[in-house]
């Protein structure tokens, strides 16, 4: 009997979740798709489906599916493929279309089109499927290429169609500037999900509202994320709750005078006072992404062991992203990290600056573990590991455009893995008033760059889980690190001292300038009594920057230019300060 293989998936997944003008949105607009993915995979089991990948759909289930019929009537896979886009689309209707009319009727004195919800909801995105004959089981690598050549075809090929122009049209949607907005609050518009910048298309309003009804309504902000320190720390426990109760937390003083009706000036001031305190601590936070590397060639069997069943290879490889998402869960939890996505080799995470490195070696090492080191995927792989992980966070201050921050992550990924050699990570830091500078590293060199940054600033990872609990240290160990810590502007220093020893091309050249750059760095670092051996710690660092293996066409120049400029940022933003809080 003929079997068939279907690959079904989604269009336009990116643009729907990326445009978020809120963490909330992003998270929403996210878990929507994967719960809309489990729909369709529930549906394809409960009519008769295998589902090949992926293997645990309730723990990491991406955007795309492959399904295993065993019909051998095309009438019926066609009848199946309907049956799921149906049910992708009813799952997208039964989560959002009662928020969204049910809002728009309860909301009196602003200006609102209902008449465009339902034909943006059914517009939102797309569903699409592909399917091709399984005449025999040796037949399933040439099947799957055929699936997989189909689906693309089908993907780029995909047409939507053209919103009709309203009558009364209340402009573009202030989120996702595709749509016309079905509601447009006025300035003095005050809502416990919307506020007057809110004009909003049915699918961005939708997404709000579903968040409301799946999330906590304390979802983290960009500026929770931020100010973490003052959300974290027992020692602002007065003034976090002084503003819960006044519901100020994420609220400038401006915004929250416009807004109050309290008279009482001692409990203004001290609102004001509190306001202050959260706004003393750090002010930037991290959007960090990360994907398998060569995935697409992966499944397709180009790096499995000769003789390997392609199915059952692919079924193992998706079992150890299955455990490594499980793990990586676990792990988050501990981190503060507001996990957006995990789709098995691939993730989105917010988190707190302080948590950047512990995340980080946490990514790195639940990947060597279940994925690139497992014992089953390194018995079904060419070579001695599995695929292999690239990773980019950016480091932004909380009044960075949302929106523009999650569309940045996805090219910067991009370019981390052209210019990694498809096995490194990379670090971009965007000062509120400066340029951008970003900095890429080969896995090998994570512990050294930890240590840099700590011998810039009072800031340790051993403050943190697994090893701390991410308390403020005692005065006086902040003290002893301080005076431990090499000077802010050591950085600027080395990258002015050693620019002259590299060539017109950004290389070092051998011979005496090679000497001289070791001279000049050692020179530079020793002059000041080092007990701890930070200096020699830091010295191997930059001259591995300069002398070791090199990352693509990235001259040596460049990189340690590049490094120099990264890490007093993150040093400074990282810094406890004084370790005293404001009363």
């Amino acid at each position: 009997m003929t079997a068939w293989l279907m690959k079904f998936g989604f269009g336009g997944v990116q643009e729907f979740i990326a445009q978020s003008r809120k963490t909330r949105d992003l998270a929403a607009g996210s878990l929507l798709l994967q719960d809309m993915a489990k729909a369709v995979a529930a549906e394809a089991q409960r009519l008769g489906a295998e589902v090949i990948l992926p293997q645990q759909p309730d723990v990491a289930c991406p955007h795309q599916l492959l399904l295993r019929w065993n019909d051998d009537d095309a009438a019926a896979i066609e009848a199946h493929g309907k049956a799921l886009r149906a049910k992708a689309k009813g799952a997208w209707q039964d989560c959002v279309l009662a928020h969204v009319s049910d809002e728009l009727a309860s909301l009196k004195k602003v200006r609102k089109d209902s008449s465009l919800v339902a034909p943006q909801l059914e517009q939102a995105f797309e569903a699409y499927w592909v399917a091709v004959p399984l005449e025999k089981e040796e037949d399933y690598p040439t099947a799957f290429h055929d699936v997989q050549q189909r689906y693309e075809l089908r993907r780029f090929t995909r047409t939507f169609p053209q919103e009709e122009k309203p009558s009364d049209p209340l402009g573009t949607c202030a989120q996702c500037g595709a749509r016309n907005a079905v509601v447009d609050p006025s300035k003095a518009f005050r809502h416990g999900k919307l506020d007057p910048r809110d004009k909003l298309c049915a699918v961005c309003l939708a997404k709000r509202l579903w968040s409301y009804s799946k999330f906590d309504e304390a979802f983290p902000s960009t500026v929770h994320l931020a100010r973490d320190r003052f959300f974290r720390l027992p020692e602002y426990q007065a003034q976090r709750k002084l503003l819960e109760e006044k519901k100020a937390e994420a609220k400038d003083w401006r915004e929250f005078q416009e807004g109050t009706q309290e008279t009482d000036p001692n409990v203004l001031d001290a609102i004001h006072k509190a306001m202050e305190a959260r706004d003393s601590v750090t002010a930037y936070y991290v959007a960090l992404y990360f994907d398998g590397n060569r995935m697409g060639e992966w499944f397709s069997g180009e790096h499995f062991a000769d003789g390997q069943d392609l199915k059952g290879a692919q079924e193992t490889l998706s079992e150890a992203l299955a455990s490594f998402v499980t793990a990586l869960r676990a792990g988050a939890s501990c981190l503060r990290a507001t996990v957006i996505y995990l789709g098995g080799d691939d993730g989105l995470v917010l988190l707190p600056l302080d948590y950047l490195f512990p995340f980080i070696r946490l990514v790195r090492k639940t990947w060597q573990e279940h994925v690139e080191q497992a014992q089953e995927v390194c018995a079904i792989a060419q070579g001695e590991r599995g695929p292999t992980l690239s990773l980019h966070a950016s480091v932004v201050h909380q009044t960075a455009p949302f929106q523009r921050v999650i569309e940045d992550l996805h090219p910067a990924l991009e370019e981390t893995k052209e210019q990694g050699n498809r096995e490194a990570f990379s670090i971009s830091v965007a000062p509120r008033a400066g340029s951008e500078a970003k900095a890429l590293f080969r896995w090998e060199e994570l512990e050294a760059l930890i240590q840099a940054v700590e011998s810039f600033t009072t800031w340790r990872i051993e403050d943190f889980p697994p090893k701390g609990m991410g308390a403020l240290p005692a005065k006086s160990e902040l003290d002893d690190r301080r005076r431990q810590a090499f000077p802010a502007r050591l950085p600027y220093v080395l990258a002015d001292g050693l620019a002259p020893l590299f060539d017109e091309n950004g290389a070092l050249s051998t011979g005496d300038l090679e000497t001289a750059f070791d001279l000049e760095l050692k020179r530079l670092l020793g002059k000041r009594e080092d007990p701890t051996k930070t200096a020699d710690n830091l010295f191997d660092f930059l001259r591995t920057l300069v002398k070791g293996p090199q990352l693509g066409e990235l001259a040596p120049r460049g990189r340690l230019a590049s490094v120099l400029t990264v890490l007093p940022s993150l040093a400074r933003w990282l810094d406890w300060g004084s370790g005293e809080v404001q009363p």
